[in-house]
């Protein structure tokens, strides 16, 4: 399996959907990760045995949904043909959220999902090079396209960027828009649409939807930003970074909650060994310091 590494600051594994499968279209269901969890946290599942999804009660396309969204949000991972937990999934399904219902794991497993390495490219781009509040659907899948044809082995890119940006923008909106029986598990209201009305050549209307990132959302956990704050400072091994770059960087803080630097302020001012202080250009930076103990394997120990 090829590893790409972009000069944009991430890393990410761009086939490995096509090698073990896709969302299908379906969401994060909290029932049926926890039911294929279940099996894993036994022993070794062959998730790819014939009857596999039988054994289970669910459907194929369901079961191979759950694998695939189990190993990107980094709660499960391959062995052979094999799933078995990671280590952060069995801390999250064992002892923070057994039953995947606290409202602070969605923006926990988002977080998860993002940083590096992103097993989703589409999902990478949207956050990270996306940088427009306002965008239309159509305008939006040719370059996402674009950039999975420049950037990964995506077979057909166009079809890969049309199938994951249907699911992603209804993934992070309102959960009264999704269809009747369909359960989200990472829903956290960071994107709405606005229906737009216009008027074609024959006289007749038509609408288009207009897409808005929601920025500063107050209820983004301030332990998940400051876990992220923490790993970033990591991964750029320092532990002065200024808050612009916490804010707008690629794997930032603010570019995966989509916060400002105000935002980000707010949360790093309440944790004790992060001191917010000016340099000597006059611009605000972050100080983390060794008091300030936290995982490096996103397992926060600050719970």
């Amino acid at each position: 399996m090829q590893q790409l590494e972009f000069n944009l600051g991430t890393h990410f594994l761009p086939d490995i959907a096509e090698i073990k499968g896709s969302h299908q279209g379906l969401y994060p269901d909290p029932f049926r990760l926890k039911r294929v969890w279940d099996k894993i946290a036994q022993k070794p599942f062959h998730y790819s045995a014939p009857g596999s999804h039988i054994k289970l009660g669910i459907g194929q396309a369901q079961l191979a949904s759950t694998v695939y969204w189990l190993v990107v949000l980094k709660v499960a991972q391959y062995q052979h043909n094999h799933l078995i937990p990671t280590e952060r999934g069995r801390w999250l399904l064992e002892k923070f959220d057994p039953y995947l219902q606290d409202a602070q794991t969605p923006w926990l497993l988002h977080y998860w999902g993002l940083e590096p390495p992103c097993f989703m490219p589409s999902w990478w781009w949207l956050f990270n090079c996306l940088n427009h509040r306002e965008f239309e659907e159509d305008d939006l899948r040719t370059k996402l396209a674009e950039f999975l044809q420049r950037q990964t082995d995506r077979k057909n890119p166009t079809a890969t960027a049309h199938n994951d940006l249907r699911l992603l923008l209804a993934l992070y909106q309102p959960t009264g828009q999704y269809s009747v029986g369909q359960i989200n598990l990472l829903s956290i209201n960071l994107i709405y649409s606005t229906q737009i009305e216009y008027f074609k050549r024959s006289g007749r209307t038509g609408f288009y939807n207009q897409y808005k990132f929601k920025f500063n959302q107050r209820s983004v956990p301030t332990q998940w930003v400051l876990l992220a704050t923490a790993e970033y400072a990591d991964r750029k091994q320092t532990d002065q970074i200024p808050l612009a770059q916490l804010a707008y960087q690629p794997n930032s803080p603010g570019q995966i909650f989509k916060l400002g630097e105000d935002a980000i302020a707010n949360h790093l001012e309440q944790a004790e060994g992060i001191e917010l202080a000016f340099d000597t250009n006059n611009r605000l930076q972050a100080k983390i310091s060794d008091s300030f103990q936290h995982s490096s394997n996103g397992i926060p120990n600050f719970c």
